[in-house]
């Protein structure tokens, strides 16, 4: 069946696998550590990035790769990254973007681990954070700075259940240029798909 045919709990099942080369019925777990190529030309263009292909597990697995894709299809992305953890996740997409010198607003009531790495370690690198009820938008705008780069949602908060309107979010985040983000943990995809609404990440 075509996955713009399945219902949610189909592509929970089905979605993000490829047909086994030896018609495995589910992914198979990858255990080893590294991969083999045809030849030594063939892995340096994979190591290069030139070609398709898996070279470390830490980096990309069969497995994983399964988990991404079918992670992204719940979500309604076209792609995704598979972290050790939320808070490795958190984390990369500080890093992903924010640099020295911009500025983040953040719903107050975020994952209280989020927050921590944000003002005891990427303000140390010069990344300034502001902490509100997103719940309302005029909060929002009056958060919002001329070096704001991302504004960082957790909606519904966990566990004071704030909810934030993630339209208008994504409608004021377009007038200043700004990325937004949610923290989509506590509804999880089957309940919301914060992309749908326009958010980047």
């Amino acid at each position: 069946m075509a996955l713009d045919k399945m219902g949610f709990n189909s592509k929970l099942i089905h979605a993000g696998a490829d047909k086994d080369q030896f018609g495995s019925a589910t992914v198979p777990i990858y255990q080893t550590s590294t991969f083999g190529f045809k030849s030594a030309d063939d892995g340096a263009k994979c190591f290069s990035g030139e070609k398709d292909g898996f070279i470390y597990t830490r980096v990309s697995n069969p497995t994983i790769q399964a988990l991404e894709r079918q992670i992204a299809i719940l979500e309604g992305g076209f792609g995704g990254i598979a972290t050790s953890s939320g808070m490795a996740a958190i984390s990369t997409i500080y890093m992903g973007l924010l640099k020295q010198g911009d500025h983040m607003v953040s719903t107050n009531a975020v994952y209280g681990s989020s927050r921590v790495v944000m003002e005891s370690y990427f303000s140390k690198f010069g990344v300034e954070s502001t902490y509100i009820t997103t719940s309302n938008i005029e909060n929002i705008k009056k958060a919002i700075k001329p070096n704001t780069k991302v504004l960082y949602i957790e909606t519904p908060t966990n566990p004071t259940m704030e909810i934030t309107d993630l339209e208008a979010c994504v409608a004021l985040a377009r007038e200043h240029n700004i990325i937004t983000v949610v923290d989509n943990t506590f509804c999880s995809p089957y309940l919301q798909r914060p992309l749908e609404f326009g958010i980047k990440g």
